[in-house]
């Protein structure tokens, strides 16, 4: 492949996670496993599409600024009974419907991988770090009906 300055690149994969233990404590790692990378022509376009189960309760609240977001850890399912676990952050209308699902519902979102810098309160002071993320644009929560 002949890249240069300018180039643009097609990426298609899967986002996957990894729990890094390590002497600075326990990170979740997230990355792309990709399937296939080619030259593109196409203008840059950041999409993941998920399907996963809510495995931590969803943590809605509004921000300084006044927006509503929810936070959710979900279980997405992959090959030989292994599973990703995928923070991602809803918006708004978004936000308030998914903040309603229960641990063990299903979601399906479309959305981007993105990365933020937040800042962390340590013994030593503030620590600005990085979180990585799916930020969904539309998300449909399939409520668990077995009981």
């Amino acid at each position: 492949m002949d890249l240069s300055g300018g180039s643009y690149v097609e990426v298609r994969g899967q986002v996957r996670s990894f729990n890094n233990h390590s002497s600075v404590g326990q990170r979740l790692l997230i990355f792309v496993f990709a399937d296939s990378v080619q030259t593109s022509q196409e203008e840059p376009c950041n999409q993941v599409l998920l399907t996963g189960t809510i495995c931590k309760a969803p943590i809605y609240r509004r921000t300084p600024l006044g927006r509503e977001i929810c936070d959710v850890m979900l279980a997405v399912p992959r090959s030989y009974r292994r599973s990703d676990y995928l923070p991602c952050i809803l918006w708004g209308r978004t936000a308030q419907a998914i903040s309603q699902c229960a641990t063990g519902d299903t979601i399906s979102l479309t959305g981007r991988l993105q990365s933020r810098l937040y800042r962390k309160a340590t013994g030593d002071g503030v620590e600005v770090r990085t979180a990585y993320e799916i930020s969904a644009l539309t998300a449909q929560c399939h409520q668990d009906t077995a009981t």
